[in-house]
């Protein structure tokens, strides 16, 4: 009887710890929408997903039609838009990661816009931006 409930705990262990080890799976749930707004300086972007923040500042906000946006982070000429202040941070860098898809290595520039699972839309422009950026 022992074997059994030593055996049981390891096993309720083994599966606990596994759960938290594993890596956070993508929410990026479509594609992105590239050319939505204002271009973003792609070296700045760049950079901004190398110094990725540990923690987002969600209180610069702005407005597109009625409703909120928030800017979370900023680097030079690089923005971050969201709709929604709730969102995973893990996920949104995640989406601006996919954004890079966007990018014009010509004109060292980028912008557009992609839903994530459950966070909302992230988007990506320059630091005036945020009304093109939802605006449908």
């Amino acid at each position: 009887m022992k074997f059994i409930a030593a055996s049981a705990l390891a096993l309720n262990l083994i599966l606990c710890t596994g759960a938290t080890a594993l890596p956070r799976q993508g929410n990026i749930s479509n594609r992105p929408t590239c050319g939505t707004t204002g271009d973003a300086v792609l070296a700045d972007c760049r950079k901004l997903l190398d110094n990725w923040p540990a923690f987002p500042d969600w209180n610069p906000t702005c407005h597109y039609g009625v409703n909120k946006a928030w800017n979370p982070v900023c680097e030079g000429g690089c923005c971050v838009y969201t709709d929604w202040d709730g969102a995973l941070w893990a996920d949104v860098k995640n989406a601006v990661s996919n954004l890079m898809g966007c990018a014009s290595e010509e004109k060292n520039a980028i912008n557009g816009v992609i839903s994530v699972v459950d966070s909302g839309r992230v988007c990506v422009g320059d630091r005036a931006a945020c009304g093109d950026c939802f605006e449908d």
